[in-house]
C-alpha cells in the first residue's frame, strides 16, 4: 500500500502538468482508497472530498458518485450508519436514473450491510432482496453473495 501511495503521488503532478482533471480526480480518489487501506480515515476523507469537487467541476457525475460510494463505505466502517445511508441513497438514485442496474444492485447490498450494522434487520432484508432481484435479473453470480447475506441475516433473527 505504501508503494501504491508513492506511485499515485508521483502520478498526480503529471496529471496536473498535462491539465487532465479527470486523471487528477481518479488519482486523488485512488489515494483516498490507499488511505482507507492504511486506516488513515481522515486523510481518506480529505482526498475523497477533493476528488468529488474535481469530478463535479468537469461534470463527471459517474466519477462523483463512485467517490461518494467510497465515502459511504468509510462512514459504514466507522459505524456512522445515518451518514452512510444518506450517501448510498444518493448514489442509488443516480444509478437507477442512469440505468446502471448492476451498480444499483451493489448499492442495494451495501445499504443492506448498513442497515444490518445499524440493527435494522427488516430494512436490511428489504435492501438485500432488492439487490438479489437485480443481480438475478442481470444474471450476475453476485446473487449468491446476496443470498448468503440474507441467509446469515435470517440465522441471526
Amino acid at each position: 500500500n505504501e508503494a501504491a501511495r508513492g506511485r499515485y503521488e508521483e502520478a498526480l503532478p503529471i496529471y496536473e502538468e498535462i491539465e487532465s482533471r479527470l486523471g487528477q480526480a481518479n488519482c486523488i480518489q485512488l489515494l483516498g482508497d490507499v488511505h482507507v487501506q492504511l486506516d488513515e480515515n481522515e486523510a481518506a476523507r480529505g482526498r475523497y472530498e477533493e476528488a468529488i469537487q474535481l469530478n463535479r467541476s468537469i461534470g463527471n457525475r459517474l466519477g462523483e458518485m463512485n467517490v461518494y460510494t467510497g465515502l459511504a463505505d468509510l462512514d459504514r466502517f466507522e459505524d456512522l450508519w445515518d451518514e452512510a445511508r444518506e450517501k448510498y441513497l444518493k448514489v442509488l438514485e443516480f444509478e437507477l436514473e442512469s440505468g446502471l442496474r448492476q451498480n444499483a444492485a451493489i448499492t442495494y447490498q451495501l445499504l443492506g450491510h448498513t442497515e444490518k450494522g445499524a440493527g435494522n434487520k427488516n430494512a436490511a432484508r428489504q435492501y438485500y432482496e432488492q439487490s438479489l432481484a437485480l443481480f438475478t435479473q442481470t444474471g450476475s453470480s453476485y446473487a449468491e453473495d446476496v443470498q448468503y447475506d440474507l441467509d446469515e441475516l435470517d440465522s441471526t433473527t
